[in-house]
């Protein structure tokens, strides 16, 4: 199963959601929610080898979040433009 994060991040803010595969550390972002009358569509935002959960952080304190891989290792990864 995947593992999911809520957005949306950034900024100007945008992702309505992303999805991490924890097998492969492949992650997928959801520009907007589906709804009744759309289907969601999800892009790849990259792969991060070992990743286990999402979060949107700020990581450099700048007002702007991030979405970001979390590793074993606690060291975040941004992912994604």
């Amino acid at each position: 199963g995947g593992v999911a994060v809520a957005g949306p991040w950034g900024c100007p803010p945008h992702g309505a959601a992303a999805v991490l595969r924890p097998g492969t550390g492949q992650v997928f972002v959801f520009a907007e929610a589906a709804t009744s009358d759309a289907e969601a569509t999800a892009t790849p935002a990259g792969t991060v080898v070992g990743a286990t959960g999402l979060a949107v952080r700020d990581l450099d304190d700048d007002g702007c979040t991030e979405l970001v891989a979390e590793r074993g290792d606690g060291v975040p990864v941004e992912v994604g433009p």
